[in-house]
């Protein structure tokens, strides 16, 4: 395996980690039911953090491999992180498409 595939290997890896950690995630929602069932609410501070990890691996994703498809992503997930009148839930997913759109070119 080239350095460039190798590279690439490694940015999508990171890019899956960042879409399992997403709150309310499948791999979290074993945490996150109440007595009733109920998936909880991605709070102001859950989405934050989150959208920070998301954007930390971005910046290290296009450091380490220069793609402009990395920034475009970036762009996008920036503008939909400021919609306010979309749920933490519905940006989260939005945000998550766009990971896997992103993950989608670079493979």
């Amino acid at each position: 395996m080239n350095y460039q595939n190798e590279s690439k290997q490694v940015v999508v890896d990171a890019l899956l980690k960042v879409i399992n950690s997403a709150p309310n995630s499948q791999m979290q929602t074993s945490y996150y039911y109440s007595a009733q069932n109920q998936p909880r609410t991605i709070t102001n501070q859950d989405f934050i953090i989150w959208l920070n990890y998301v954007n930390s691996i971005l910046d290290v994703s296009y450091n380490h491999t220069g793609l402009k498809d990395v920034l475009s992503t970036k762009v996008n997930i920036s503008q939909i992180s400021y919609q306010n009148n979309v749920s933490y839930e519905q940006r989260t997913e939005r945000i998550k498409y766009e990971l896997i759109n992103l993950i989608r070119r670079i493979l």
